[in-house]
């Protein structure tokens, strides 16, 4: 046993080290925040696929990689898990490398580097999107690296009502003491991204219309639209064409100057 794999063995059992419960090592599982019973119960009710035989998959915001272990022991062919952050966990587990075919970046979703990776069949975006504190630009970035499904789970808040489209911005650290938690959209404001951002969808949890709460969480499988309003991303802080309408203004100026130059030579 190297010493990376003994400092594995005794960090594993030691909750604090971990985000999520996932076995590191044949036999050895960690004792993370997110016990064994809930992560079953996301993998189950998030519809996380039973079978991935032959799939590059992608986990952005992977933590320590507990998502990305149950994506190789359904059949992943590789897995790319990437975060803008290195865990405690996430250091001792890539250190010892268990897994050979999940290959870890410390990549951030508005990076470069985001932008530069291939399209994957199967992408975990999972606990990620309040995060952001651009929802649109961060699901139209998933959308341009989805050559298939996408299982999305993130927050949900009803408070200001079901409809209108609305989020809730939390300026500090309202929302569960945690100063990183920026937004917590309605369904019908989380749905109206989805399909702008280019994606067709289904909703997994809550399973119906009607969840009868007004807050909690809510996962997605979606697919590529190739009907949707997903366009390319642009640099501009507003989302707009402002290029375009520059061109555009400039034309109506010359067909303008060209109309009085017209006039005069008549005159």
């Amino acid at each position: 046993m190297t010493p990376e794999e003994q400092q594995l063995r005794i960090l594993a059992p030691v909750k604090g080290n971990w985000f999520h419960s996932f076995e590191a090592m044949p036999g050895l599982w960690t004792a993370g925040h997110k016990s064994r019973e809930v992560m079953e119960f996301e993998l189950e009710h998030w519809r996380f696929p039973a079978d991935l035989t032959g799939k590059t998959v992608l986990d952005i915001g992977c933590a320590d990689g507990g998502f990305s272990v149950a994506a190789l022991q359904r059949g992943a062919r590789s897995v790319l898990a990437v975060d803008e952050q290195v865990t405690t966990g996430m250091r001792h587990f890539n250190a010892v490398r268990p897994y050979p075919e999940i290959e870890f970046r410390q990549v951030g979703l508005f990076s470069d580097a985001f932008m530069a990776l291939p399209k994957f069949d199967f992408i975990i975006f999972a606990g990620v999107l309040y995060h952001v504190h651009d929802m649109l630009e961060a699901l139209k970035r998933v959308r341009s690296k989805a050559a298939g499904t996408v299982m999305l789970e993130t927050v949900y808040n009803q408070t200001l009502g079901a409809w209108p489209p609305a989020a809730i911005f939390y300026e500090k650290d309202e929302f569960h003491n945690d100063p990183t938690n920026w937004w917590a959209p309605n369904f019908a404001c989380l749905e109206a991204m989805l399909r702008v951002a280019g994606f067709d969808f289904e909703r997994t949890l809550p399973a119906g219309p009607e969840t009868g709460l007004t807050e909690g969480r809510a996962a997605y499988l979606l697919t590529p639209s190739s009907e949707g309003l997903f366009g390319s991303i642009t640099e501009s802080a507003t989302g707009s064409h402002s290029m375009l309408e520059e061109a555009h203004q400039l034309i109506d100026r010359l067909r303008a100057e060209n109309a009085e130059l017209k006039a005069r030579l008549k005159s």
